[in-house]
């Protein structure tokens, strides 16, 4: 297995423009995007995933017809090359009437090359509150979509994009990446609205792509997992780990950067991950949003089935931004419903534990989490040290009486 070269990337682009092409490679591959592999695959959206390990083999996969991905892989292993690439790929060879996307960066840096892309539903975000409204919005489209196929009679919208390619309803192929989802805090409301995309998404047209390099039984739950078929698995320090993302054990191992196993049902290998330079991406896109400028300066109308949708055209932006003013304003200080009983919990048993008030109430992690959250915030335990229990700073009595006051 050959390891990404970037001395060997750099010198393909010393033949080309660095303006004028993107160049994606896998080990000493040459360009992935003038393959033959690459040019044949003509329908939907093709993404060249890399070369296989086993017989050198160059691997294109339309993202279309797959309903979600989770990416998973320890920091450093290639996962936020692969997307931006990936991402690049299709912004290049796909219009904004046909490809829209929607990007949670939670470190802020991995994709802000994007951000002035006219692909994208709103800017790349990192605040990760905002993930909440993107996925009530997603919804929404979804919901909307939905009604759309049941009066035309097709059955998803690549269909119906094939027969009304130029429909104007807002029938572009969504894309939202989630990376980090471990960041991210879904309860109740939320995670059952995410798992009714995950499940009823891809016929509409949404995709959701799940990035994380956390996943415990907490962060990537058996429930969410089932509705994502398509895995993708970079480098883990344990092996226990590649099944936990690949739903089955893995006889492959991983070691050099950008090295991944793909699974989508009974499709598995390993293989070197396309990748394409950070600057080379950034002046393509750069290109790519100046040429889409241009057209709207000199009046050349681009078919806008992917913005003439009311819900669309409104913005997911502007969801978002009442969305999030909303949840402010009306609950400025709610509390958990177990609150309470949370914090008889932790004096009883004189240590404070997400553990223990997962257990005792049946609840997700995230949610025992915040009620933890809400305990330190009004003195009942201390702050979080290591993988110990939290220090009881509150008697009972104590805590009769401040209940009383929220």
């Amino acid at each position: 297995m050959q390891k990404i070269d970037k001395d060997f990337a750099r010198k393909c682009l010393e033949k080309e423009s660095i303006d004028e092409k993107l160049i994606v490679t896998a080990g000493e591959s040459g360009s992935l995007l003038e393959s033959e592999a690459f040019l044949s695959a003509k329908k939907g959206f093709s993404v060249p995933l890399g070369i296989t390990d086993d017989d050198h083999q160059i691997v294109v996969r339309d993202f279309s017809s797959i309903p979600h991905v989770l990416i998973g892989g320890s920091t450093g292993t290639g996962k936020s090359s692969f997307i931006r690439t990936m991402l690049a790929v299709l912004f290049l060879h796909h219009s904004p009437s046909e490809v829209k996307a929607i990007i949670y960066d939670s470190k802020g840096i991995e994709y802000s090359l994007f951000t002035q892309m006219p692909h994208l539903l709103m800017p790349v975000f990192s605040e990760s509150r905002n993930v909440l409204g993107a996925i009530s919005w997603l919804n929404l489209v979804m919901q909307e979509r939905q009604k759309l196929l049941v009066m035309s009679g097709y059955r998803d919208m690549k269909k119906f994009n094939e027969a009304y390619p130029h429909d104007g309803a807002g029938t572009a192929e969504i894309f939202f990446i989630l990376d980090d989802f471990a960041s991210v805090r879904l309860d109740g409301e939320y995670r059952d609205t995410l798992y009714k995309v995950l499940r009823d998404g891809r016929a509409a047209g949404i995709h959701i792509i799940v990035v994380s390099s956390i996943l415990s039984d907490t962060s990537g739950k058996n429930e969410m997992l089932s509705y994502i078929p398509c895995r993708i698995c970079f480098s883990f320090p344990a092996k226990s780990d590649y099944q936990k993302v690949l739903g089955v054990p893995a006889a492959y191992r991983l070691g050099a950067p950008g090295e991944m196993i793909y699974r989508y049902h009974n499709d598995m290998f390993k293989c070197q991950s396309a990748y394409a330079l950070y600057k080379n991406i950034e002046n393509v896109m750069n290109k790519v949003y100046y040429g889409h400028m241009n057209q709207k300066v000199t009046g050349q109308k681009e078919c806008s089935n992917g913005e003439d949708s009311p819900l669309i055209s409104d913005g997911v932006q502007n969801f978002i931004d009442q969305f999030t003013t909303k949840e402010h304003t009306e609950t400025p200080e709610e509390y958990d419903q177990y609150l309470y009983d949370a914090g008889r919990l932790v004096i009883e048993k004189q240590k404070g534990s997400i553990g223990m008030i997962q257990r005792c109430f049946k609840i997700g992690f995230n949610r025992a989490a915040h009620i933890m959250d809400q305990l330190e915030e009004l003195g009942v335990v201390g702050s979080e040290i290591g993988t110990s229990p939290r220090t009881v700073r509150m008697t009972a009595d104590e805590w009769e009486e401040k209940s009383q006051e929220i």
